[in-house]
């Protein structure tokens, strides 16, 4: 699928002052050994519009269709993967990470993993309480961040039997942006489940 609004997944290579870009850290990652060997597969889903959240929609395209019909059997094709569920993970954050947490559901035959970084999810509960406190302060946009959706998330994957020692759940004193040093976790700890 084309991209209409142009490629944005050289922006995962984007440098900020003081930090290294999420590629550089995958590297950093498997160098020191703290992860096993995998292949990284960075997708771009922005649309026109923004981003996709790698749904299937009328409005945007069919992102998870080309997520798991096409990415999927493209990498399976030209790289050396162990090609089932039991060895491949889905990672994000926002609305990638929104893709993490539904398309495993929704795909259980090609995800056997998922990692979700600030995923989002519960938008009515997430912005009813966050629209009216940005109104009233515009000039303070760094304000507190909790993640709704990912403790509702884990809520519901307790719910349905899921063993704490198949969940990696953390909330830490951060906001949206800048915790790009956090995704290498999402490698490392699935990668050593999946390897068992």
């Amino acid at each position: 699928m084309k991209n209409p609004s142009g490629r944005h997944a050289g922006t995962w290579f984007n440098r900020a002052a003081f930090r290294q870009p999420y590629p550089e850290l995958v590297d950093a990652l498997f160098a020191s050994g703290e992860a096993l060997p995998a292949i990284v597969v960075f997708a771009d889903g922005w649309t026109s519009f923004g981003g996709s959240q790698f749904l299937d929609s009328p409005a945007t395209g069919r992102y998870r269709s080309y997520l798991c019909d096409e990415i999927v059997p493209f990498v399976d094709a030209r790289y050396r993967t162990v090609a089932d569920r039991d060895h491949r993970a889905l990672a994000g954050k926002s609305t990638g990470g929104y893709c993490a947490m539904v398309t495993p559901m929704l795909r259980p035959d090609l995800f056997g993993a998922l990692a979700t970084h600030a995923g989002g999810a519960l938008f009515d509960v997430g912005y009813r309480n966050e629209l009216p406190r940005r109104s009233r302060l515009l000039r303070d946009l760094y304000g507190g961040y909790l993640d709704y959706g990912a403790t509702a998330f884990r809520r519901a994957l307790k719910a349905v039997g899921v063993p704490d020692d198949r969940i990696y759940f953390e909330l830490f004193d951060a906001g949206h942006g800048g915790i790009e040093y956090r995704y290498p976790l999402a490698l490392a700890w699935p990668s050593e489940r999946m390897s068992a």
